[in-house]
């Protein structure tokens, strides 16, 4: 699926929704778990989607290469456990120790729903302000998710370094492209 339909989806420039949401150590999360950082990425995510597997080497790169900057990481999966359940809580849990980010499971989709998520993967960058989060771009990794020897745009490393430098963004949303979430 690719769309660049974001009619649904939090707005850029708008505040993040809070969400209480366990991660794969069984800790509880929210956005205050965040607050130490500046910027903070949420991919929406899961264990089985091909966009997703073909991504995971580049994903750890772009965190790989911005380690030291004060950018969060968390990856949120809100795919149906029951019809799915290759991303039920334990096995997210299975995969998490491979992954450079907090892994979150959002087995009611309230935060997919509030967020506007529509695939897997998608990302959302947010600025913290005055203990606000405010979205300063939606996309995806690059032009090609499912197949690095297809890519040939990035899109999410620019988007950050541009904004970590202060720089202003060429676009503040690319098209997305994955596995629709699998809703209940």
């Amino acid at each position: 699926m690719i769309t660049e339909d974001f009619s649904n989806s939090l707005a850029v420039g708008a505040q993040a929704p809070d969400f209480n949401l366990l991660d794969t150590q069984g800790d509880w999360v929210s956005l205050k778990s965040f607050e130490a950082h500046e910027w903070l990425v949420l991919q929406f995510t899961c264990n089985h989607c091909p966009y997703v597997l073909g991504s995971d080497d580049r994903l750890r790169a772009v965190v790989a290469e911005l380690e030291g900057q004060d950018v969060a990481w968390a990856g949120i999966c809100s795919n149906d456990p029951a019809r799915y359940p290759q991303d039920n809580y334990e096995r997210m849990q299975e995969r998490a120790d491979a992954l450079p980010y907090r892994y979150l499971h959002d087995p009611t989709q309230e935060t997919a729903r509030r967020y506007g998520a529509q695939v897997t993967p998608e990302f959302f960058i947010f600025r913290q302000r005055e203990a606000a989060w405010t979205l300063a771009w939606h996309g995806t990794i690059d032009d090609s998710p499912r197949d690095a020897q297809e890519a040939s745009t990035a899109y999410l490393l620019p988007a950050l370094v541009s904004l970590l430098e202060g720089k202003a963004l060429e676009r503040t949303t690319t098209p997305v492209q994955g596995c629709s979430i699998k809703w209940i």
